[in-house]
């Protein structure tokens, strides 16, 4: 039986990845909302990008690299019609979820990449933004690797061994271009870099580079740091002229539940989630058997922490409990989850068949709004 409900299980994540990214494809004609239409107009082939950058994007919220890369685009595709201004969302999101898919370290197992793969492509919001004239993909299929990699440089300190050239180069370059696409983006990148310190600190590591590549990230994104810093102080954006600014605290709970798990079906997963961690820790009491990649779970949830609590710091003046700004860390919060409920599944009939469940009916679920959205 256990097998069967296994088997089951996988075929049902697979479907529902390929419903999602079909959902991708359906909503591609539904008109511009107001944030796209600044995309549109911040990627208009025929304005000088000098002029744009001054102008628009330097007052902007948000680093501005999603939209230097639209202009670049628009110069070689029809500017205007919905279809070629989304499709390098649908294009980078797509290829996040190879990324997911192809990236996965196989140290975790079969079973946690497609759960993995499952909370990745049945996510609303990432079935929206994946065809949303806006940043999010970028941001996705740029953060994918890098927690990944991220993972496996943590995975070279503890082993003593040597992070190479490549690894920097790398993790620089992601880290720089993340920065460049979402300032959560460098809020991630900048707990990273000070996880990894401190865990070469603590295993006696020459720390040179740990301390050089972060440094040169940094001051390669100066040159939009403080022309922007200064542009959000004129206009007073740290002192209540912020959209969100009336929001509470005790709403960012019910936001952050639904935008990592979608809703009413997310209460289920989070009971599931509880469930898996309290198992963790009981076996990790009793030392029942070797507890697997416990230290990844650990360092992620230490990842994850600490963007929550810088958030909920600078949310005191002005509010940034938005769901979609935490796309950056999606990726780690899944693999946590991956990692946690996996050795449940293999385990528990129950558990597979309550997955099973959680799974059809979030594919029943999206089915709805997504063809609501779709204009006829």
């Amino acid at each position: 039986m256990k097998k069967i409900i296994l088997k089951i299980l996988k075929i049902a994540i697979v479907i529902c990845i390929a419903a999602f990214i079909y959902f991708r494809t359906r909503l591609f004609n539904m008109a511009y909302e107001y944030d796209e239409l600044f995309t549109a107009i911040t990627s208009d082939p025929s304005v000088p990008l000098s002029w744009i950058y001054n102008n628009w994007l330097i007052v902007d919220v948000h680093p501005p690299l999603y939209n230097i890369l639209l202009w670049i685009w628009n110069h070689f595709v029809p500017f205007g019609p919905e279809l070629w201004l989304r499709m390098p969302s649908f294009l980078l999101g797509l290829g996040a979820l190879a990324c997911g898919w192809f990236l996965f370290p196989k140290r975790f197992g079969k079973t946690a990449r497609l759960l993995f793969m499952a909370f990745l492509s049945c996510n609303l919001y990432m079935t929206v933004y994946g065809q949303h004239a806006r940043s999010y993909m970028l941001v996705l299929i740029l953060s994918i690797p890098l927690t990944f990699l991220f993972l496996d440089m943590s995975r070279a300190i503890w082993k003593k061994r040597e992070i190479s050239a490549r690894q920097w180069a790398v993790f620089g370059i992601l880290s720089l271009l993340l920065s460049w696409s979402h300032y959560f983006g460098a809020l991630l990148f900048g707990w990273f870099s000070v996880f990894l310190f401190l865990q070469a600190l603590y295993c006696k590591r020459n720390l040179k580079w740990f301390m050089v590549v972060p440094c040169l990230v940094f001051v390669a994104f100066l040159p939009w740091l403080v022309p922007n810093f200064m542009a959000q102080l004129d206009y007073q954006r740290f002192s209540g002229n912020w959209w969100a600014s009336a929001s509470t605290f005790g709403h960012s709970l019910m936001e952050m539940i639904a935008f990592f798990f979608t809703s009413m079906t997310g209460y289920v997963l989070v009971c599931l989630m509880a469930f898996s961690g309290a198992y963790f820790a009981y076996r990790r009491r009793k030392q029942i058997g070797d507890i697997a990649h416990i230290r990844e779970v650990l360092l992620l949830c230490g990842v994850i922490a600490a963007v929550l609590i810088s958030v909920a710091l600078v949310s005191i003046r002005t509010y940034l409990f938005i769901g979609r700004y935490f796309t950056v860390i999606l990726p780690s919060l899944y693999l946590v989850c991956g990692i946690l409920i996996a050795p449940l599944l293999r385990r528990s009939v129950i558990i597979s068949a309550i997955f099973v469940a959680f799974v059809i009916m979030n594919t029943a679920i999206f089915w709805r709004p997504v063809f609501f959205w779709k204009r006829p």
